[in-house]
């Protein structure tokens, strides 16, 4: 399974990826949503998880423009802010969180 991690944030970016590979996953990192929508063009992915607050595009910005194009995708809006109005079929992520928050959220998109 692969999991496209997208946060402006590097920190953030590697040490949920270090869960995620921990728990066995393939992940591909991207750091803004412009970077996102091209891996997602490229690549075959899982699941999207990203930030809503990032410079340019929002999380939820980003989710809008790729849902319709990839409905199958599973999609983890992660944000210590949570938006008004999530997109349908979106889990929350509010952080901070820990590697089991990561975990057990990932396990509820499945």
């Amino acid at each position: 399974m692969v999991i496209l991690i997208v946060d402006d944030d590097n920190n953030i970016r590697k040490a949920v990826s270090r869960v995620c590979e921990h728990e066995g996953f393939e992940v591909v990192l991207a750091e803004d949503a412009n970077q996102a929508i091209k891996i997602l063009q490229q690549n075959q992915v899982d699941i999207l998880m990203t930030d809503n607050d990032m410079p340019g595009q929002k999380g939820v910005e980003l989710i809008r423009t790729v849902q319709p194009q990839l409905p199958k995708l599973k999609i983890i809006l992660m944000s210590g802010n949570c938006p008004d109005r999530i997109p349908y079929g979106v889990v929350f992520l509010s952080k901070p969180f820990n590697a089991d928050d990561i975990i057990n959220t990932i396990k509820e998109t499945q």
